[in-house]
């Protein structure tokens, strides 16, 4: 999420934590997106320093905003924890 997204949230005015759909699935550091099967490429995305842990308590990826940046980044957490989910991203053109 180096760019549509964040600016898409933060324009919005939301600054929180959300459940991307990404997962590893008991398989930390295999990124697959729940909605298509597709492997995530960690590259794509711009992680907090530490994250990805690739813990096994640690399988499912949520952005998170960064005050000190005034950006979102990627951060690994147990999927257990409850946050908003962010379903679909588009482009209308």
């Amino acid at each position: 999420m180096r760019g549509s997204l964040n600016t898409f949230l933060v324009g919005l005015g939301y600054y929180d934590t959300y459940w991307t759909g990404v997962a590893a699935e008991g398989h930390p550091g295999l990124w697959v997106v729940w909605s298509t099967g597709f492997e995530l490429i960690p590259e794509a995305v711009e992680f907090k320093a530490g994250s990805p842990s690739n813990s096994a308590a640690n399988l499912c990826l949520a952005i998170e905003y960064q005050a000190y940046l005034g950006r979102y980044q990627w951060v690994d957490y147990p999927c257990s924890d409850e946050y908003v989910i962010v379903c679909e991203y588009r482009t209308c053109n």
